[in-house]
C-alpha cells in the first residue's frame, strides 16, 4: 500500500500501520486527491479536508462532484480549475456545475454576435 500524508501534521505514513478513524480519513482524502485534476498545494487541501471532516458518504459525494466538474468545459484548461483547497473551502462540491450543452450553446451564439 502506498504512503499517504497526515492532514494534521503533514507526516507521511503507511495507512496499514495505523488503525481506526485516522487511517480511514487519510484514505478518503487520498481518494479525493487522486481524482482531483489539479495537483497543487496538497497541505492546504489536507487542512481544508480535515476542517470539513467528511463522513464516508460525504467523501463519496465530494469525489462524485469532482467527476461532474471535470466534465465542465472550463475545466478542460487547467488554468480555470480551482486549487483543491479552494474547491473544498468554498464547498464547490455542493454547487451544480454549469451544463456543458448550455456552455456550447452560448459559445455558438457569441460566435454569431461577435462578427456583427
Amino acid at each position: 500500500m502506498k504512503r499517504v500524508t497526515c492532514p494534521h501534521c503533514g507526516m507521511e505514513f503507511n495507512p496499514s500501520e495505523h488503525t481506526g478513524a485516522e487511517a480511514e480519513k487519510l484514505l478518503l482524502f487520498t481518494a479525493f486527491w487522486d481524482e482531483y485534476p489539479k495537483k497543487i498545494q496538497k497541505p492546504a487541501a489536507q487542512r481544508a479536508w480535515a476542517k470539513i471532516n467528511p463522513s464516508e458518504q460525504l467523501a463519496a459525494a465530494i469525489t462524485e462532484s469532482v467527476d461532474l466538474w471535470k466534465k465542465n468545459p472550463a475545466w478542460k484548461d487547467i488554468t480555470y480549475i480551482p486549487y483543491p483547497a479552494t474547491f473544498l473551502n468554498n464547498r464547490m462540491f455542493d454547487d451544480v456545475p454549469p451544463c456543458p450543452l448550455k456552455a456550447a450553446e452560448s459559445n455558438s451564439i457569441w460566435d454569431k454576435v461577435k462578427d456583427l
